[in-house]
């Protein structure tokens, strides 16, 4: 049976994999070697995303010798199952090393929010949505997150759903069409079958109807997309690589705004801490009429 990929795209996917190694160390030297302003800044890139992406890494190799693109065979049950395990691993680091970025830049150059107080953490991050916390980038950079817009949400669909719905899993084999009759066929017959040994070989008729793709997925009742897991493990590590350097140059050429004299910011945030009372007070003494609020 053939397998999914071309030998050409075989040479490739391992070669790419290869080249994340470089990748990796070179932007871990680089993050090692600097000078960090915030003991924060600096725990967040060495406990959080060098951490997470030494991880991924990992993931990567032990995806391509358990599930290697070169495959042709129904691959067994344990393999799929650890094969997801990492990818589900994989994903979810994804997210963090985005969070653990929006942090570096939190800490690194000194984000508060409009009162001047620390960032609420529902506002850190730098997906769609982050608004407040985009805006203090560089005109370059929110292009370059614009310009990614479908990988975020890529990110934010297997993530979010691995979360808190359906988790993703790797594909055991597919049933082509032509197929299907008899693969239904033969599991109804297994099914009603009481003998264990007559179930086996039906259940091993019934699987070499299948035919293996390097798909992953999460829930067809919610129409969820079906990736190719080698290539996008590798695109997503790449993208964090990308997104990594971009976020550090940024902090290299921070200019934070310059506000007005000291004596009009010490007034505006008193005011600011004035209407923070004010609405506080509101909200504990009418609850029902102003509900919850969030300054």
């Amino acid at each position: 049976m053939a397998g999914f990929f071309s030998e050409p795209d075989i040479v490739e996917l391992n070669h790419a994999k290869d080249d994340l190694h470089v990748k990796f160390g070179a932007l871990k030297d680089k993050l090692v070697a600097r000078s960090y302003k915030s003991d924060r800044g600096r725990a967040y890139t060495f406990e959080g995303l060098i951490r997470r992406l030494d991880t991924m890494i990992r993931a990567i190799d032990y995806v391509f010798e358990i599930l290697p693109p070169q495959l042709e065979d129904t691959p067994t049950i344990d393999d799929t199952v650890i094969a997801t395990i990492l990818i589900q691993s994989f994903v979810i680091n994804v997210q963090g090393c985005l969070d653990n970025l929006a942090w570096i830049w939190v800490y690194e150059t000194f984000q508060k929010d409009k009162w001047g107080h620390e960032l609420d953490r529902r506002m850190v991050g730098i997906g769609e949505g982050y608004w407040f916390l985009r805006r203090s980038f560089s005109k370059p950079f929110r292009t370059y997150l614009k310009s990614q817009k479908k990988w975020f949400r890529h990110v934010a669909e297997f993530r979010d759903t691995l979360a808190h719905r359906i988790p993703l899993y790797v594909l055991p084999f597919i049933v082509s069409g032509p197929n299907m009759d008899e693969y239904n066929r033969l599991q109804a017959e297994a099914f009603a079958t009481h003998d264990y040994k007559t179930y086996l070989e039906l259940k091993t008729r019934q699987d070499k109807l299948g035919a293996y793709r390097p798909w992953m997925t999460h829930s067809p009742i919610e129409g969820a997309p079906l990736a190719v897991f080698h290539k996008q493990m590798l695109q997503d590590f790449l993208t964090i690589d990308e997104c990594a350097n971009k976020i550090f140059a940024e902090i290299d050429s921070y200019e934070p705004n310059k506000r007005t004299h000291p004596l009009v910011d010490q007034l505006f945030r008193a005011i600011s801490r004035f209407y923070g009372f004010v609405v506080r007070t509101i909200s504990a003494f009418c609850p029902r009429r102003w509900g919850p609020w969030q300054c």
